[in-house]
């Protein structure tokens, strides 16, 4: 993440990138629970991709609830 250690300096704020390696039976599993509805995705906002902005600003801002959606392309 590019601006992860910008926002941390200017808002006092912690940003991580968490990772793992998948693998086949992990991603067997995850997908059984979203097939089940056991797991769904929180989406707090849907940006434009001009508004990339504001999303990184409300992101940084920790006002998030949910992942932040850009769509490229309607």
């Amino acid at each position: 993440m590019v601006f992860g250690p910008l926002i941390s300096r200017l808002n006092n704020k912690t940003v991580a990138i968490v990772g793992y390696r998948p693998n086949r039976t992990a991603l067997e599993y995850l997908n059984q629970l979203f097939e089940e509805g056991k797991v769904s995705p929180v989406i707090g906002n849907t940006y434009t991709l001009e508004e990339v902005p504001k999303a990184l600003k409300q992101l940084g801002e920790g006002k998030a609830n949910g992942k932040i959606v850009i769509k490229i392309c309607s």
